[in-house]
């Protein structure tokens, strides 16, 4: 500001801006001129007014947001600000969007400047929006401003992925087979509207194929596995897309991969080789064999020709190039040669070095005109000394271009071997016909012929040789196993020639005497194994069953002195009388023969089983019942079947095979997959059907590859009540279940039909559980028509033949109780079911009849023992009276040498020796015949002595007064004894004919020396115990000698 002096004016020196000053406090003084100069102030307010002179300015100046293009109408975007510097009206702002939303999205509050969303935004449609946005404020200039809102829209995961080409109906593509790993197969291209993770796709294979992957970031398919269109000619693939958001989107692909033939495949001969024979000179056209092979490709590429590859440089053979029919060309010689080995290439036709071979093997068969030729015509052998006889020496060698009988050789030794050395043994070799002893003679030279054995004896030819055998020294050490057992394992499925283990031996000799051979001495009787005898390795020679035996012991041996030897060529033995290999062998020239030492050692191979066994059920068909008024669940029946395997491979699992009939057999039956038990929820009164049929199978080996199986028929009957028949037995429900088998077996003799019982329960009387008494719910099956038999005609069955069957179901008591058979009461239409009563009065007295017969028991049991007593103690008695009355005469047919001649006595006793020591007794006359040892004659007549001038035999004996009416052996007479024909020896004297005379044989245990004269008591005792008593007539002993015992 700027104050006049003079007139006190103020004026602006310079503009006012109220923005930065809105006001101004002055002191104004005021000065006279006069002297003191006087002066007083006064203060000055200015206050500076506002004009419109300053425009909005936003804060700040720029403004950007992200909006997700899934946020609803409404919501709160961005509030714009602005300051004006200006006050009061001038201040005022208003706010407009000037252009940058030409859709109408957006909605700007002009007083608070808050920018709302009024319309939903799409990012694939419009991904940013850029509005301009004025302040302008109301003075009178109406100054404004702009601010730029830069809103960029935020992708939501609201596109799928789409494949381009479309891929809705899935894709074709054809490709050749044999395609190196990694070849392109097909390059799946999806695209995705939305943006970042929301677009990135991932491609993967939902089935995870073996052959093809799938490039998951682009989609590229190529080949994992070399395609072979022979093994599998279609792929299916099920592709699918995958976008980035959360959630994800899904699309799926499915491409179909046909594979094209390639012309890889061999032909393969689906004929085995040919071996046959044919006369010679046969006539061109002479059909041989027919070959045919198979190519696996097709169209062109499987075509076949056929033709001869090797074996017929002369010409002889041809073969049809299509048909592969091989025939005679021009007529074979036998002599020239006796076999053609052909080799028949069957070849593709486009490609021929795709070919397989086969043999076609031609024996020519001939007439005799050729002689026998030795292999060599000297053999040189040495033998150790001590061979024992039969011993190999040399195998002889001769050949006969001829064949059959004509070509049969036969050796002769014809000089040499004066001393009979030497032999032909087998038709092919030589051995020793006697022991070699180096020290006699340890050289020999043999003039050997052979001749064959032409039917014309006049035309046979022979040949000559000479074998030169020189005698060695003798072995004497025995190899030694290393091991003295070898413990291998081999799985029954490995084929023949299979390497098993080996064993190993050493020997303490040197040279020839130290060579080792194996063989197999025992434990294999079928001969499922081959040693190699030089080395010890052990192979199969056959197929093996693990079934048959799960463990071999071998017992091996290692000989030595064994040069030259194989196993299974000839049936001759070696020196100790063994085989090579337990079988054949074949000598060489130069083979020492000597002791063979040998020492054993076992093998034990320990069979692995496989799975060959195929699950086998007991039954073929299996029938079973449901009462249709049953409710379930239902048991009804338990499969089963048995498996020869071992561990899983024999454990049986079972599943039900569909019919045509339940083919939703699962919702109507179930089976348990291991006990074989069929089950039903299924409830069956409205079922249509009256017998279900369907099919079980058992499997082994949990179903996993390879797993055996075999199945079996399943029949069910749905049973309607006038086919079922409750039987009620007066006994319990355990008794019954016990005895089931029983039960079932006593139906089916009296039914004749297939008896089944579905169910053993408590009976039920008036409501009331009777434990006493049991109801057994029965339905029977026609063997002829496998049709259920009615119950009425059930039951007539019954009530005829029981009777005649009740014996076998008694056994002497009512096992079953059976009292009644129950009609159902919807088979009659009455309230209470029919009864068929059965032997009432065996049902009452089922209890009574029991203690009877247990009574009746007791008392016989006493009654026999008390008999058994009585006849004892009576014997016993007639024994000791009998004791007092026996008399012995030494003499009774002569005196024993060096007695005096005196009778002696002797008694009776037990300890003599059984058949050593016999005495003779005579007892004294009796008023009664039926005492002891009648022997009619008076006690002073004394026989004579045996006169030894007799003669022998019958006559001496008659001679001296004694007639045979049956001389017999001790043994004969026993027999007579047993069999209760009894020969008599009769005493011819004057005094006393016609007497009979008896005589007992007692005999024991007991020391034969021991020798007295028991008392009664003894005899007594000896009588009470184990003493003996036969009847025996006499027999003269030897002609020379006196009689003294029998």
């Amino acid at each position: 500001f700027f104050m006049n002096p003079n007139t006190g004016e103020i004026v602006l020196t310079s503009t006012l801006d109220r923005e930065k000053q809105d006001s101004y406090q002055m002191v104004a003084v005021v000065t006279d001129v006069g002297s003191p100069k006087l002066s007083s102030s006064v203060s000055i307010s200015l206050t500076v007014t506002d004009i419109d002179d300053n425009a909005p300015i936003f804060n700040p100046p720029y403004y950007a947001r992200l909006l997700s293009e899934g946020s609803s109408t409404g919501v709160d975007i961005v509030t714009v600000t602005a300051t004006d510097a200006d006050i009061g009206i001038n201040k005022k702002l208003v706010f407009t969007v000037e252009s940058g939303d030409s859709s109408g999205h957006f909605s700007l509050h002009p007083d608070t400047g808050l920018l709302q969303l009024v319309r939903s935004v799409d990012r694939e449609t419009d991904a940013s929006y850029s509005l301009v946005v004025k302040a302008t404020d109301q003075g009178a200039a109406r100054l404004s401003n702009l601010t730029t809102i830069d809103i960029n829209i935020t992708d939501v995961n609201d596109n799928i992925p789409i494949f381009s080409p479309p891929c809705s109906s899935g894709l074709t593509i054809q490709m050749f087979e044999n395609l190196p790993v990694g070849t392109l197969v097909y390059d799946l291209n999806a695209t995705d509207a939305d943006a970042t993770t929301n677009a990135a796709i991932t491609y993967s294979d939902v089935q995870n194929s073996a052959h093809f992957a799938i490039d998951p970031q682009t989609g590229v398919i190529t080949t994992t596995k070399i395609l072979d269109r022979e093994n599998l000619d279609n792929f299916q693939l099920s592709l699918k897309a995958v976008d980035g958001g959360t959630p994800e989107n899904v699309v799926f692909c499915g491409i179909d991969v046909l594979v094209l033939d390639v012309n890889d495949e061999i032909p393969a001969f689906t004929t085995k080789p040919i071996t046959t024979s044919i006369y010679e000179n046969e006539p061109a056209g002479y059909i041989v064999g027919l070959v045919h092979a198979k190519d696996n490709d097709i169209g062109n590429n499987a075509i076949v020709w056929y033709k001869i590859a090797a074996g017929d440089d002369s010409g002889h053979f041809m073969i049809n190039s299509t048909s592969g029919e091989v025939t005679v060309q021009k007529p074979l010689n036998r002599e020239t040669q006796s076999k053609h080995n052909l080799t028949v290439m069957a070849y593709d036709s486009i490609r021929p070095d795709f070919h397989v071979n086969t043999t076609i093997i031609v024996h020519v068969l001939d007439r005799n005109d050729h002689a026998p030729i030795f292999s060599q015509s000297v053999y040189r052998v040495n033998v150790t000394e001590f061979a024992p006889v039969d011993t190999l020496v040399v195998r002889l060698n001769a050949t006969d271009f001829d064949h059959l009988e004509n070509a049969e050789l036969t050796f002769t030794i014809l000089s040499g071997d004066t001393l009979n050395q030497f032999k032909i043994v087998n038709k092919w070799y030589v051995a020793l016909g006697n022991v070699l002893d180096r020290e006699v003679k340890d050289y020999y030279m043999l003039n050997i012929s052979v001749e064959d054995n032409s039917p014309d004896v006049s035309k046979r030819l022979k040949a000559y040789a000479t074998l030169y055998v020189r005698v060695l020294d003798e072995n004497d050490n025995k190899p030694i196993f290393t091991r003295t057992q070898y413990e291998y394992s081999l799985f029954e499925d490995s084929p023949s020639n299979s390497f098993v283990g080996s064993v190993a031996a050493t020997d303490k000799d040197v040279g020839t005497n130290a060579n080792i051979q194996f063989s197999i001495v025992s434990g294999d009787d079928e001969d499922v194994f081959l040693i190699d005898p030089n080395n010890g390795q052990i192979t199969t020679n056959g197929s093996i069953d693990y079934e048959t035996t799960k463990t071999y012991s071998l017992v091996v041996r290692a000989s030595n002195s064994l040069a030259g030897v194989t196993r299974r060529t000839h049936n001759l033995p070696l020196v100790d009388g063994s085989f090579v290999g337990r079988k054949k062998r074949q000598l060489t020239s130069g083979f020492v023969l000597g002791v063979v030492l040998s020492s054993t050692t076992t093998v034990v191979i320990a069979i692995k089983d496989v799975n060959d066994n195929p699950p086998q059920f007991y039954q073929s068909t299996y029938f079973a019942g449901i009462p249709l008024v049953s409710k379930p669940p239902h048991s009804v029946i338990t499969v089963s079947a048995s498996d020869a395997d071992s561990g899983n491979f024999g454990k049986v699992n079972y599943k039900l095979i569909p019919s045509e009939q339940l083919d939703n057999l699962g919702v109507t039956f179930k089976i348990d997959s291991s006990t074989g038990a069929i089950t039903s929820d299924f409830y069956f009164a409205e079922f249509s059907a009256h017998i279900l049929r369907f099919g079980v199978e058992a499997y082994d080996n949990n179903g996993v590859p390879v797993s055996l199986n075999s199945s079996a028929a399943m029949v069910i009957y749905l049973l309607k009540q006038s086919e079922q028949a409750i039987f009620t037995f007066n006994r319990s429900v355990d008794h019954l279940t016990k005895n089931r088998d029983n039960l079932i077996e006593w139906l089916v003799n009296i039914t004749d039909a297939d008896v089944h019982i579905d169910k053993i329960a408590t009976h039920i009387n008036n409501n009331t559980l009777n434990n006493d008494r049991t109801d057994v719910h029965v339905y029977a099956i026609n063997k002829t028509d496998h049709l259920i038999i009615p119950l009425l005609t059930l039951v007539n069955v019954v009530l005829d033949r029981f009777d005649t069957h009740k014996p076998w179901l008694i056994y002497g008591q009512n096992v079953f109780g059976f009292s009644e058979i129950m009609q159902p009461s919807s088979v009659t239409g009455d309230t209470t079911p029919n009864i068929f009563v059965i032997d009432k009065s065996q049902t009452k007295a089922d209890e009574s009849y029991i203690a009877v017969v247990i009574a009746l028991g007791i008392f016989l049991f006493l009654l026999l023992l008390a008999i058994l007593i009585a006849v004892v103690w009576l014997r016993r008695r007639r024994r000791i009276r009998k004791a007092h009355q026996n008399v012995l005469y030494q003499d009774f047919f002569t005196t024993p040498p060096g007695s005096t001649g005196s009778v002696e006595a002797y008694e009776y006793d037990e300890r003599l020796q059984r058949e050593d020591e016999v005495e003779l007794v005579r007892s004294k006359p009796k008023k009664k015949k039926y005492q002891a040892n009648p022997i009619w004659v008076s006690p002073h007549d004394m026989w004579r002595d045996y006169d030894e001038s007799h003669a022998s035999g019958r006559a001496s004996a008659q001679a001296d007064g004694f007639a045979f009416s049956n001389p017999m052996t001790l043994e004969e007479t026993t027999e007579e004894y047993e069999t209760g024909s009894r020969p008599t020896l009769e005493r011819e004297n004057p005094l006393y004919e016609d007497q009979e005379i008896k005589m007992d044989m007692f005999y024991s245990d007991s020391d034969p020396d021991d020798v007295g004269s028991p008392s009664v008591e003894d005899l007594d005792e000896d009588m009470g115990s184990d003493a003996q008593l036969l009847e025996a007539t006499l027999e003269l002993d030897d002609e020379d000698e006196p009689m003294t015992h029998i």
